[in-house]
C-alpha cells in the first residue's frame, strides 16, 4: 500500500566549516557581467534583471564545473579569499543557516579551496572532508541498485563530453533495439495498432475524448482540453514514471489509458515507435502535487498488479518492485546552466553528474572516488541519493506543493 505522505527527505549536512581557513581558487576568474562583451552581454541580459545578480566564475579549464552566473555576496566571498584566510566576519553575520552548505557546495566545485592537514584543497580531493555520514549505494531497492549501477559503470566510460555523457547515463537500463524486438513490436504503425492508438483505434478514441494529441518528435503526448499542457508555464511540477517491462506493455496498456482517463490527470507522453518503448522512462504523466501524484499511483498500481517492471533510473521509487516511481523538475534557479533550457529531472540529475564525473576524471580521481564525488555533489544540492528523491527544502522557496 503506497503512502498517502510524501516522503521526507533530508539529505545527511555537511561537516562544519565555518572555522576553517579558505582560499579563492586559481582555476577561476571573476567576470562582472558589465564586463563582458557586447554578444555576451546581450546573451545573458535576462541574468542581469535580477538585482543581486552579478557577474560570472569562469573556469580556465572548462572542465572544472561550468560557468557559474554568481550574485554579489559570491563575488565578495572569491574577492575576500584571494589571500588564504578565515571567512569574513560580515559574510559570517548575513549568510544564515545555509553558509556551511554553501560553502561545501563551492569547495566541491572547485571555486573555494579549503584547508585539510595543512594543505588546500577543492573538487575531489576535499571529498574526505565533505563526503558526511552517509556512503553511497545502501539501499536495496532495484531503482537504487540501477542508479548506482550507472553511476558506477559512467565513472570509467571513455566519455569527455558532459552533454553525451549525461546522455548515456540517463539511457541506462534501456533495452537495445534487436531483431526480436523489431519483430514483436513491430513498425512504428504496427504498434499503434498494437495499442489501440491508431486512427480509430479503441484507446485513440477514448483519449480524444478528453485529450488533445501534443505530438513530439521523441512521443506520443497528450494534454487534457481543460488542464494546463507541461510547459505553459515551465513544467506541472510532479511526475509519475509508469514503468512496465516492455513484454508486457502491449497487454497493460487498456489498463494505462483507463486509469489515465478516469484520474483527471493533466498531461502523459508514451514513447514513439519501438526505441521509444524500451526505454525505461517509457511512459510519464505529469501532476501538480504530491496529493494527485499519490492518487493516481494508487490506482496505477491496483490496475498494473502483476505487470513486471523495467524500472527508471535515478527516480524516487513509490512501489517495491520499480513499476512506479516519482520526480520532480527543478526551477530554473537549479539548472546546470542557469540560461539554459528546462531541464528534466532526470536530465538535471545526470547532467550534474556527468560534470561531477568529468570533474573528478580531470583531477585525477579514481572510480570509487569519483562516485563519492558525484553523489556528495548531489546531495549538496538537496538530493537524496540512496533513493534519488528531491529533499523537501530544495525548492521550498518556489512556492510548490512539497
Amino acid at each position: 500500500m503506497l503512502s498517502s505522505a510524501r516522503p521526507r527527505v533530508e539529505p545527511p549536512a555537511p561537516p562544519p566549516l565555518l572555522h576553517r581557513r579558505f582560499r579563492a581558487h586559481a582555476g577561476y576568474r571573476l567576470v562582472a557581467h558589465a564586463e563582458l562583451e557586447e554578444p555576451a552581454r546581450e546573451l545573458f541580459a535576462a541574468l542581469a534583471e535580477d538585482a543581486q545578480h552579478f557577474g560570472f566564475l569562469v573556469p580556465v579549464d572548462v572542465l572544472q564545473s561550468g560557468v557559474k552566473a554568481v550574485n554579489a555576496d559570491v563575488a565578495h566571498l572569491f574577492r575576500a579569499l584571494s589571500r588564504p584566510g578565515r571567512l569574513p566576519q560580515d559574510i559570517v553575520r548575513t549568510q544564515g543557516p545555509l553558509l556551511n552548505v554553501h560553502l561545501a557546495s563551492l569547495v566541491l566545485d572547485g571555486v573555494l579551496e579549503v584547508e585539510l592537514d595543512g594543505a588546500f584543497v577543492g573538487g575531489p580531493a576535499a571529498g574526505p572532508l565533505l563526503s558526511g555520514p552517509s556512503a553511497p549505494g545502501g539501499s536495496t531497492h532495484p531503482l537504487s541498485v540501477l542508479s548506482h549501477a550507472a553511476l558506477q559503470l559512467a565513472t570509467s566510460v571513455p566519455i569527455e563530453d558532459p552533454a553525451r555523457l549525461s546522455a548515456w547515463i540517463y539511457g541506462f537500463n534501456t533495452l537495445p533495439l534487436g531483431p526480436a524486438w523489431l519483430r514483436r513490436l513491430g513498425s512504428a504503425e504496427r504498434l499503434l495498432e498494437l495499442l489501440e492508438l491508431q486512427e480509430g483505434g479503441r484507446n485513440q478514441r477514448r483519449l480524444a475524448a478528453d485529450f488533445v494529441s501534443t505530438p513530439h518528435a521523441a512521443w506520443h503526448g497528450w494534454a487534457r482540453r481543460d488542464g494546463e499542457a507541461p510547459g505553459a508555464s515551465g513544467h506541472l511540477g510532479y511526475k509519475l514514471y509508469v514503468s512496465p517491462h516492455p513484454r508486457a506493455l502491449v497487454e497493460a496498456f487498456d489498463a494505462v489509458v483507463a486509469v489515465l482517463v478516469e484520474s483527471g490527470v493533466s498531461a502523459f507522453k508514451l514513447g514513439r515507435a519501438s526505441s521509444g518503448l524500451l526505454r525505461p522512462d517509457k511512459l510519464v504523466a505529469y501532476l501538480d502535487g504530491w496529493e494527485s501524484l499519490h492518487r493516481l499511483a494508487v490506482s496505477m498500481e491496483a490496475a498494473l498488479a502483476g505487470v513486471p517492471a523495467q524500472g527508471v533510473p535515478f527516480t524516487a521509487p513509490l512501489t517495491d518492485d520499480g513499476l512506479l516511481s516519482w520526480g520532480m523538475d527543478p526551477p530554473p534557479r537549479a539548472r546546470v546552466s542557469r540560461w539554459g533550457p528546462s531541464e528534466s529531472w532526470r536530465f538535471w540529475l545526470t547532467n550534474q553528474l556527468a560534470r561531477a564525473l568529468l570533474h573528478a576524471r580531470s583531477q585525477g580521481a579514481d572510480a570509487e572516488q569519483s562516485q563519492a564525488y558525484a553523489s556528495t555533489r548531489l546531495r549538496l544540492e538537496g538530493v537524496d541519493t540512496e533513493l534519488w528523491a528531491p529533499a523537501d527544502a530544495l525548492w521550498a522557496d518556489e512556492g510548490r506543493d512539497a
